[in-house]
């Protein structure tokens, strides 16, 4: 059960970040110790092709770091590229209600049904949004995730994600051509120029990962949103999707729209959070063998 928090509150920004125009896509970057990854995001959703109405709202969750004033000085010197093309709000927490909580804020200051959720270490590329949001027009298609490939470390370049699947004996979901294929871990992973055709194309998926994914506004809240029971990053992508998939919802992997991912910038995989999240995980969806009744189907 999803836990109601108070609401967040909107930061005050120079008057050209907002323009009336209807979106056609909301996206929503959850920020939390963010200030040395958001210039490249905010460079390179500036200087990406994008032939359709956007607002991005920014959710800084309480961060120890002036990351919004950092969000305001770089949109600021990417002024010319960025207004009036999109519309951009910043909000904030009091207090720090983790990854969950801060996204669902988010949600409740869009104005367009289409969400993309989109992580703050990640650098976009042209024509990106269209691809994914245009699959969310078929009502039985519940969530899109996208290609995100690696950026920075021995394997720049290399596919991070194309979807997720389950591992049954390790009991976890691994990404498609990153760490497995077809049930098989990968000493390493493919590259787009040398990955198995089915890797790369448009097709169902058991999961996609939270670092991009996009879903309607009006299914997002049907499901719960995020369960703010996790505490941080990790685990709230799984079970959204298993939410999905339970409901009869398709999960899709969209390969046209290719995005960059960095990886770990909050260091939360050393999170004292981690244990207990997978715990609640194991206990809701696992131990009880619910899982294989929702992917099998």
């Amino acid at each position: 059960m999803m836990k109601m928090k108070v609401e967040s509150f909107l930061y005050d920004s120079p008057v050209n970040f907002y323009n009336n125009k209807k979106k056609d896509a909301s996206i929503i970057v959850p920020v939390y110790k963010s200030q040395d990854v958001i210039d490249d995001l905010i460079n390179s959703i500036a200087t990406s092709k994008n032939d359709i109405e956007t607002e991005i709202i920014f959710a800084d969750d309480a961060c120890p770091n002036n990351t919004k004033q950092k969000i305001i000085s770089t949109c600021l010197k990417y002024e010319k590229e960025l207004f009036p093309k999109y519309s951009i709000k910043i909000i904030y927490n009091k207090k720090n209600y983790g990854y969950g909580g801060n996204c669902n804020f988010g949600s409740r200051h869009t104005s367009s049904e289409n969400l993309i959720f989109l992580n703050a270490d990640t650098k976009v590329t042209d024509h990106w949004i269209e691809p994914m949001i245009k699959h969310l027009k078929n009502e039985k298609i519940g969530m899109v995730g996208n290609l995100q490939l690696r950026h920075g470390g021995r394997f720049t370049g290399a596919i991070d994600s194309a979807g997720s699947e389950w591992h049954p004996m390790q009991k976890a979901f691994f990404h498609i051509g990153g760490r497995i294929y077809k049930g098989k871990m990968l000493n390493v992973p493919y590259y787009p120029n040398n990955a198995p055709s089915d890797v790369l194309q448009t097709s169902e998926r058991q999961m996609v990962t939270g670092c991009c994914f996009a879903i309607r506004k009006g299914v997002f809240v049907e499901i719960g949103m995020y369960d703010e029971n996790y505490k941080i990053g990790y685990y709230e992508d799984a079970d959204m999707c298993l939410k999905l998939k339970e409901r009869g919802y398709k999960i899709l992997f969209e390969p046209s729209s290719v995005i960059y991912h960095k990886k770990h910038h909050t260091n939360s995989l050393r999170h004292p959070f981690m244990g207990s999240n997978r715990n609640y995980f194991f206990n809701k969806w696992i131990n009880n063998n619910k899982i294989l009744d929702i992917l099998k189907n």
